[in-house]
């Protein structure tokens, strides 16, 4: 058993297998970038017009219960984010939690999944939750994310062209390795 498969997510039967999947890793990687944080943040509904300040980044955050020898590894957080708003009546910070899913699985599992990681949250106040895929949702499935409080983004074109300089830029540094 691989140290990420004694998590309590996997010990309950739905353990992400896309987390072996080199594209999940591209995808977090994706997310992390500054460009792509901001276009992100921007997505979360606000009640006044506000403008993103910066994104604190972070991403395969352990997500944890108890203390000490009681302490239990609930599962990690794909990414996570710190974003600080700024709107005319002041600024305001809220946190977004995404959880990536390069390849294509229930919209159950999904949810049992994003609604472990709330139960367990014990970060500051009540964070926001998007689920990011590769793969198309149906009409269905968004209206029980939508129902949950759960955002959507579909990763796509944007990704592939950066993961295709990403690639090219690997190249070129191999090219100039001694």
């Amino acid at each position: 058993m691989r140290a990420t498969d004694r998590t309590l997510i996997a010990n309950l039967g739905f353990a992400d297998p896309d987390k072996a999947d080199g594209l999940h890793d591209r995808i977090c990687q994706y997310l992390m970038t500054p460009d792509v944080a901001t276009q992100v943040a921007a997505m979360i509904p606000a009640h006044a017009p506000v403008t993103v300040r910066s994104v604190a980044r972070a991403t395969e955050v352990p997500l944890t219960k108890g203390q000490g020898s009681y302490k239990q590894t609930i599962g990690f957080l794909d990414v996570l984010y710190k974003i600080f708003f700024q709107s005319s009546s002041g600024s305001f910070d809220q946190e977004l939690i995404i959880e990536v899913k390069s390849r294509a699985t229930s919209v159950g599992a999904m949810l049992r999944q994003v609604n472990l990681y709330r139960e367990y949250w014990q970060g500051y106040g009540r964070p926001a939750f998007m689920l990011a895929t590769a793969f198309d949702l149906t009409d269905a499935d968004m209206s029980q994310l939508a129902a949950s409080k759960i955002l959507h983004v579909r990763i796509g074109e944007r990704f592939n062209e950066w993961s295709e300089r990403q690639d090219r830029m690997a190249t070129v540094a191999r090219m100039n390795e001694v």
